[in-house]
Protein backbone atom coordinates (compact mmCIF):
# COMPACT_ATOMS: atom_id res chain seq x y z
CA UNK A 1 0.00 0.00 0.00
CA UNK A 2 0.93 3.48 -1.04
CA UNK A 3 2.18 5.31 2.24
CA UNK A 4 0.70 9.09 0.43
CA UNK A 5 -2.82 7.14 -0.58
CA UNK A 6 -4.69 7.79 3.18
CA UNK A 7 -3.71 11.72 2.24
CA UNK A 8 -5.75 11.58 -0.75
CA UNK A 9 -9.21 11.42 0.75
CA UNK A 10 -10.05 14.95 2.20
CA UNK A 11 -11.42 13.76 5.79
CA UNK A 12 -8.29 12.24 6.49
CA UNK A 13 -6.61 15.72 5.11
CA UNK A 14 -8.48 17.55 7.15
CA UNK A 15 -8.25 14.98 10.68
CA UNK A 16 -4.27 15.86 10.28
CA UNK A 17 -4.60 19.35 9.87
CA UNK A 18 -6.48 19.60 12.57
CA UNK A 19 -4.36 17.80 14.95
CA UNK A 20 -1.86 19.75 14.36
CA UNK A 21 -4.61 22.79 14.59
CA UNK A 22 -5.37 21.74 17.66
CA UNK A 23 -2.36 21.12 19.66
CA UNK A 24 -1.31 24.06 18.86
CA UNK A 25 -4.89 26.17 19.84
CA UNK A 26 -5.25 23.48 23.05
CA UNK A 27 -2.13 24.92 24.72
CA UNK A 28 -2.74 28.18 23.59
CA UNK A 29 -5.84 28.23 24.88
CA UNK A 30 -4.41 26.92 28.06
CA UNK A 31 -1.58 29.07 28.37
CA UNK A 32 -3.25 32.55 27.74
CA UNK A 33 -6.22 30.97 30.40
CA UNK A 34 -2.86 31.08 32.39
CA UNK A 35 -1.82 33.44 32.09
CA UNK A 36 -4.90 36.24 32.11
CA UNK A 37 -7.62 34.28 34.41
CA UNK A 38 -7.01 37.28 37.26
CA UNK A 39 -7.33 39.98 34.45
CA UNK A 40 -9.78 38.73 31.93
CA UNK A 41 -13.01 37.12 31.62
CA UNK A 42 -12.95 33.18 30.23
CA UNK A 43 -15.10 34.42 27.31
CA UNK A 44 -12.26 36.91 26.50
CA UNK A 45 -9.47 35.02 26.73
CA UNK A 46 -11.09 31.77 24.57
CA UNK A 47 -11.91 34.12 21.65
CA UNK A 48 -8.20 35.44 22.04
CA UNK A 49 -7.06 32.09 21.67
CA UNK A 50 -9.74 31.39 18.75
CA UNK A 51 -8.88 33.93 16.81
CA UNK A 52 -5.14 33.66 17.24
CA UNK A 53 -5.45 30.24 15.90
CA UNK A 54 -7.28 31.44 12.74
CA UNK A 55 -4.73 32.40 10.43
CA UNK A 56 -2.81 29.08 11.16
CA UNK A 57 -5.47 27.09 10.60
CA UNK A 58 -6.82 28.59 7.31
CA UNK A 59 -3.52 28.75 5.47
CA UNK A 60 -3.24 24.83 6.22
CA UNK A 61 -6.57 23.96 5.29
CA UNK A 62 -6.60 26.17 1.81
CA UNK A 63 -3.29 24.60 1.13
CA UNK A 64 -3.15 20.94 1.96
CA UNK A 65 -7.14 19.65 2.76
CA UNK A 66 -9.29 22.12 -0.05
CA UNK A 67 -6.86 22.98 -2.46
CA UNK A 68 -8.34 25.93 -2.75
CA UNK A 69 -7.52 27.97 -6.04
CA UNK A 70 -9.65 30.68 -5.53
CA UNK A 71 -7.95 34.18 -4.65
CA UNK A 72 -6.43 34.57 -1.14
CA UNK A 73 -8.31 37.01 -0.06
CA UNK A 74 -11.63 35.91 -1.12
CA UNK A 75 -10.41 32.16 0.91
CA UNK A 76 -9.05 34.38 3.93
CA UNK A 77 -12.56 36.51 4.08
CA UNK A 78 -15.03 33.36 3.77
CA UNK A 79 -12.41 31.50 6.60
CA UNK A 80 -12.26 34.05 8.78
CA UNK A 81 -16.16 34.34 8.57
CA UNK A 82 -16.46 30.67 9.50
CA UNK A 83 -14.17 31.31 11.82
CA UNK A 84 -15.45 33.52 13.43
CA UNK A 85 -19.06 31.70 13.96
CA UNK A 86 -17.10 28.75 15.14
CA UNK A 87 -15.00 31.14 17.64
CA UNK A 88 -18.02 32.76 19.05
CA UNK A 89 -19.67 29.33 19.61
CA UNK A 90 -16.89 27.77 20.81
CA UNK A 91 -16.24 30.81 23.44
CA UNK A 92 -19.80 30.83 24.71
CA UNK A 93 -19.62 27.03 25.56
CA UNK A 94 -16.02 27.97 27.24
CA UNK A 95 -18.10 30.94 29.04
CA UNK A 96 -20.70 28.14 30.34
CA UNK A 97 -18.21 25.38 31.63
CA UNK A 98 -15.60 27.56 33.11
CA UNK A 99 -17.86 30.11 34.61
CA UNK A 100 -21.29 28.03 35.21
CA UNK A 101 -20.65 24.76 35.43
CA UNK A 102 -17.19 24.97 37.25
CA UNK A 103 -15.64 22.65 35.01
CA UNK A 104 -11.77 22.32 34.93
CA UNK A 105 -10.01 24.01 32.30
CA UNK A 106 -8.35 21.13 30.91
CA UNK A 107 -11.61 19.59 29.92
CA UNK A 108 -13.27 21.98 29.13
CA UNK A 109 -10.94 23.15 26.70
CA UNK A 110 -10.98 19.75 24.91
CA UNK A 111 -14.77 19.78 24.38
CA UNK A 112 -14.48 22.92 22.95
CA UNK A 113 -11.85 21.98 20.42
CA UNK A 114 -14.26 18.78 19.93
CA UNK A 115 -16.99 20.64 18.69
CA UNK A 116 -15.40 22.83 16.82
CA UNK A 117 -13.44 20.09 15.00
CA UNK A 118 -17.01 19.04 13.38
CA UNK A 119 -18.41 22.42 13.02
CA UNK A 120 -15.51 23.73 11.22
CA UNK A 121 -15.95 21.01 8.58
CA UNK A 122 -19.31 21.51 8.01
CA UNK A 123 -18.99 25.23 7.48
CA UNK A 124 -15.41 25.23 5.86
CA UNK A 125 -16.29 22.69 3.08
CA UNK A 126 -20.04 24.28 2.46
CA UNK A 127 -19.08 28.19 2.59
CA UNK A 128 -15.14 28.74 2.63
CA UNK A 129 -14.05 26.37 0.34
CA UNK A 130 -17.37 25.17 -1.55
CA UNK A 131 -15.28 26.11 -5.30
CA UNK A 132 -12.88 22.82 -4.34
CA UNK A 133 -13.27 19.87 -6.63
CA UNK A 134 -15.09 17.77 -4.98
CA UNK A 135 -13.46 14.41 -5.36
CA UNK A 136 -13.74 12.31 -2.46
CA UNK A 137 -16.63 13.64 -0.16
Amino acid sequence: MNPAKPFEFILVRFAVVGFLNTIFGYFLGVLLYMWFVDYLDAYIISAMAGFISIGFSLMLQRKFVFFSKESLKRDLYRGFIVYGVVVIFAALIFKVLIDIAKVDIFLTQAIVIAQSWIFSYFLLSRFAFSNRLAKDD
